[in-house]
This record gives structure tokens, C-alpha cells and sequence, in this order.
């Protein structure tokens, strides 16, 4: 399973994933970084309605997709090359609350499903196999989307356990300096127990320690597993840290990221912060929006943001056009700014930074087996009774 300049190398890299404290490297460019993607692959899946990729599973055979429209559950079979299974929720009492979450493939034959009552695991056909309650509700930190919310199944201090991205822990404002001595940044379930375990305090080398203010979305966990290691990036940071799961999470190295055309996400001063705004996911912020494994490699998904002319511009649109002249002009501007893939080594090197065409979700892009797979956007002009779906190489 399962949203970047010279290398200082004081030690190989096996000792560096060996040591008992994090190594800072720094994002350095091979001189091969190729500039395009290119669509490999195609598949049309006759369906209508609101439909979006959810998870393709580990050998990139089978994908699973939601429709919103009817609320409905989809899996395309590539090798069959149809729809092989469909089914709703059933959203009776015993079962409801555990839905919330990002859905995915858990294994060969079952889905998962997580929720504020804990986590449900289904069959193909949208059977209930079974489930973990928790002792209390677990409201998330913050609702974001797809596919940055994976919840993974770890072997977490001599136990099975599920790595959650927060949930709700305590009751302080982002604008209290005690709100980042108490911030964790994921929630570990413990399914035995019905218990939930809130880990990862932010380092004391980040920068949510300057005396400023920050929004959910600056703290936004964007992670991924491999193998024993957890990949972690916050979304006001530019950097990306490693973890030791078995280890108990134990800090290995960290990254400091170089994107294309990036610059770090304002704070405010804590007087200036509207708890309401703080609260929102702001999914134009820039920053790294999903993690995947690339072979023996890392891959991340990322949005450059808006550069200082752009945002100039949107400021004159709303003081001199109003608001929603200003909020079309941003939702296209948006659109036509292309999020980045980047490549990069374990250490730090980046093999590849391209642009994602921005006719495709690149928020949902997913990498399975080497294989990277995006849906392409709808049209909004009128209503097509199909989806696409590409497989996209360099």
C-alpha cells in the first residue's frame, strides 16, 4: 500500500540511514533533468457522473475510483479492461462515521477505510470484512484531499498499528506559541486498544518556531512509507525529513528541497491570524502536495505557487474589480500554472523536475510500480459520459 548546489556528504548514505540522529543534506540537480512528460498510455472508462481516482493498486493491475454523484465505489480491471466490481456504502448505524479518510487498496482482496469511529476494511463487492473502533471520535486536524491521506499499516513499536495524518489533540489557536510545542504531526492507531497516539512533534529546528503565526495548511502532513522509513514534508516547509519507524520514529535525515520557481509560504504576525481562514485547506499554497516511491527513488508532486508579479496582479483585481471578479481570476490562474514531478535520490539529488500538463489532476496523480498514472480533467463545458486516464513517462 500506501498525498534540491552541492552535496555535503559527511557519511555514506547506509550509515546516514543507520544513525541515531537526523543529517541535513541539501536538493542538488543532475545535469539530465528532462523538461516534459509525455502520455504513454490511455484509459477510457465509460462512466457518468462525478468521478475521481482514488488508489491504483501496488502492480498498477486495478483502479479504484469513487463517483460523487452517486456516492458509489469503482473498480477497473486494466487486464480485463472493465468495470469488475461496483458498489455503495452502507451507511447503517453499526457502520457509519468510518468513511471519511482516504479509501485504498489494503491488500489483494480488501479496501480500507478510515474515519472518525476508526477504521473499516471492506471486500471488492463492498462486503464489511472488519473493523477497529476507536475510544473516542477522531475528528481531523484538517480535511485535505487525495491521494496525501493515505493511512498506512506499520509495524510500530513490536505492534500492527495504522499511521494517520493528525487528528484533533489538543485546544490551542494557531496563534499561541503553545500550539506548536504541542503540534504533532500524525496519529498512530493502535486497533487492539481502540487507542490513538499523536507523534511527531515538529523539530526544534523548524521554522514554526520564529515567534509567527501559521494556518492547518503550513502544518499539512504530506507523507509516505517505504519499507521502514517514513517520508515527511510539512506543508509551510521546504523540507523533506526521514523517519525510522521501527526505531520509533527516530529522525534520520532531512532534505532541504529545491523546486522550481518556489518560495517558502508566508507567516503572519500572531495578532493578524483569522482563526476561521487558519482552519481551511488552501489547496493553491505551494509546496509539495504527494510522495511516492520511484524504484529505488522518491517522487514528489508539487505546486510552485504563484509568483510576486501574479500575486500583484491579483491584488489589483480585487481592490479594483471586487471579490468575484477576483475569485474567477484566481481559479483560472490557477489552473494554468502546471504543478511539477520531481525525482529525486534518497540523498538528495534530483534526477528529474518536470511539469505536469495542467490538463490533468496532477493533485491525484498516483505511482504505482514505476508507473505513473493521472486522471485527466473534466470538461467544463459540457457533460462527457467518459473519464481518462493517462500513463505518463519522461
Amino acid at each position: 500500500m500506501r498525498n534540491l548546489i552541492a552535496i555535503i556528504f559527511l557519511l555514506p548514505l547506509a550509515f546516514v540511514f543507520a544513525c541515531q540522529s537526523s543529517e541535513k543534506l541539501e536538493n542538488t540537480t543532475n545535469e539530465n533533468v528532462q523538461e516534459a512528460l509525455v502520455n504513454i498510455d490511455s484509459i477510457q472508462i465509460d462512466i457518468l457522473g462525478r468521478v475521481s481516482l482514488l488508489d491504483v493498486s501496488s502492480d498498477a493491475s486495478l483502479f479504484f475510483l469513487i463517483d460523487y454523484a452517486s456516492n458509489s465505489y469503482i473498480i477497473w480491471d486494466r487486464d480485463a479492461a472493465e468495470i469488475t466490481y461496483s458498489f455503495e456504502i452502507n451507511t447503517d448505524k453499526e457502520h457509519s462515521g468510518y468513511t471519511l479518510r482516504t479509501p485504498s487498496f489494503h491488500n489483494d482482496s480488501e479496501l480500507l477505510f478510515g474515519g472518525v469511529r476508526g477504521l473499516i476494511f471492506y471486500d471488492y463487492n463492498g462486503n464489511v470484512q472488519r473493523y477497529f473502533a476507536n475510544e473516542k471520535q477522531l475528528f481531523p486536524a484538517l480535511l485535505y484531499p487525495l491521494p496525501s491521506n493515505y493511512i498506512y499499516p506499520v509495524n510500530f513499536q513490536g505492534k500492527e498499528k495504522f499511521l494517520f495524518p493528525p487528528v484533533k489533540h489538543m485546544p490551542y489557536s494557531p496563534s499561541e506559541a503553545i500550539f506548536y510545542d504541542e503540534w504533532r504531526s500524525l496519529s498512530v492507531l493502535d486497533p487492539e486498544r481502540g487507542k490513538m497516539e499523536h507523534v511527531l512533534p515538529l523539530p526544534k529546528d523548524s521554522r514554526f518556531f520564529n515567534g509567527r503565526a501559521y494556518n492547518y495548511s503550513h502544518l499539512k502532513s504530506t507523507y509516505t512509507v517505504i519499507n521502514d522509513t517514513l517520508w515527511l514534508n510539512l506543508g509551510g516547509e521546504d523540507i523533506l525529513r526521514a523517519y525510522s519507524i521501527s526505531n520509533d520514529l527516530e529522525p534520520i535525515a532531512a532534505i532541504s528541497l529545491k523546486m522550481l520557481d518556489y518560495e517558502l509560504p508566508e507567516s503572519l504576525s500572531p495578532e493578524n491570524l483569522d482563526l476561521n481562514s487558519a482552519i481551511s485547506y488552501r489547496k493553491a499554497m505551494q509546496g509539495v502536495k504527494s510522495i511516492f516511491a520511484y524504484g529505488d527513488d522518491l517522487a514528489l508532486v508539487y505546486f510552485p505557487g504563484y509568483s510576486k508579479s501574479q500575486r500583484e496582479s491579483m491584488n489589483m483585481v480585487k481592490d479594483t474589480e471586487g471579490m468575484t471578479a477576483y475569485q474567477e481570476y484566481v481559479t483560472k490562474l490557477f489552473e494554468s500554472i502546471p504543478s511539477r514531478l520531481q525525482i529525486i535520490s534518497k540523498s538528495g539529488e534530483i534526477i528529474r523536475d518536470v511539469a505536469i500538463p495542467v490538463t490533468h489532476k496532477a493533485f491525484e496523480l498516483i505511482i504505482r510500480n514505476e508507473e505513473i498514472w493521472v486522471q485527466k480533467k473534466e470538461n467544463l463545458e459540457f457533460e462527457e459520459d467518459f473519464i481518462q486516464l493517462y500513463r505518463l513517462d519522461f
